[in-house]
């Protein structure tokens, strides 16, 4: 399958061709480069329906028995009731903790970025229909890691259609550190300017993805995506990762 990246647009007039998808069990060394010269692989058949079946019911149960009694590690939308993300999920459930260190995910981590991976949080993402836009920014602006060794295992929940606000990705940008992030969204979300982003002459791709898929994204990588026009949510989960022996560094 052809790897090779889009042409370059930008965030605001919607021009991004879909990420091509490469299958867990092709050859590693393609996987490897893809994520080498684009900062971001998206990876096909790691997890089966019964996985995604019982990530939900896992996350069902901390939305209805944890979410109530948090005063941290949870945000919402505007709305002030609907959660937008849900933080350090392996605090709070033990099935969290021991998906985030299944070998499944820590050898792939591995295998691609030539890094031992040792489990970092887990993290719930959801787009809600007409919600709001995820501003271009880099995770790592808030996570400091040396060396730099920090991935997201971002697994798409349901398919993603480009109604939905995919992810957009700005491939290669991983390469050049951390931009300014100083601008702020209503829920005080820090990210790039319209100016930054408009002197980038990366490629932007589009994260379109069938439920199961994976994002393999180094966090140093620019993304963003728009609003979620259609009439479903788009749920994900983020399991992160940093390389055995680094160093954590609180914002």
């Amino acid at each position: 399958m052809d790897s090779s990246p889009a042409q370059a647009g930008t965030f605001a007039d919607g021009a991004a061709a879909p990420l091509p998808a490469l299958d867990v069990y092709g050859p590693s060394d393609e996987l490897a480069a893809a994520y080498e010269r684009d900062g971001v692989v998206l990876v096909r058949g790691l997890f089966s329906p019964d996985d995604l079946a019982r990530i939900r019911e896992e996350l069902a149960a901390h939305m209805t028995r944890t979410v109530p009694h948090l005063t941290r590690d949870v945000h919402f939308e505007a709305d002030g009731k609907t959660v937008r993300v849900a933080n350090e999920l392996q605090r709070y459930a033990p099935f969290f903790a021991d998906l985030l260190a299944s070998p499944r995910q820590t050898d792939l981590v591995e295998s691609v970025t030539g890094w031992r991976p040792q489990p970092f949080y887990a993290e719930y993402f959801a787009k809600q229909p007409h919600g709001s836009v995820a501003q271009p920014h880099q995770d790592s602006a808030f996570e400091h890691v040396e060396p730099r060794q920090y991935v997201h295992v971002w697994v798409a929940l349901d398919d993603i259609t480009p109604d939905m606000g995919p992810l957009r990705l700005w491939l290669g940008s991983n390469r050049f550190g951390v931009f300014p992030h100083d601008r702020r969204d209503f829920g005080k979300f820090q990210h790039l300017s319209p100016e930054t982003v408009a002197g980038f002459d990366f490629p932007v791709v589009e994260g379109i993805a069938e439920a199961g898929d994976l994002f393999l994204l180094d966090t140093a990588l620019v993304h963003a995506s728009t609003p979620n026009t259609s009439s479903r949510p788009r749920p994900s989960l983020a399991l992160a990762y940093r390389g055995v022996g680094s160093v954590h560094h609180d914002s």
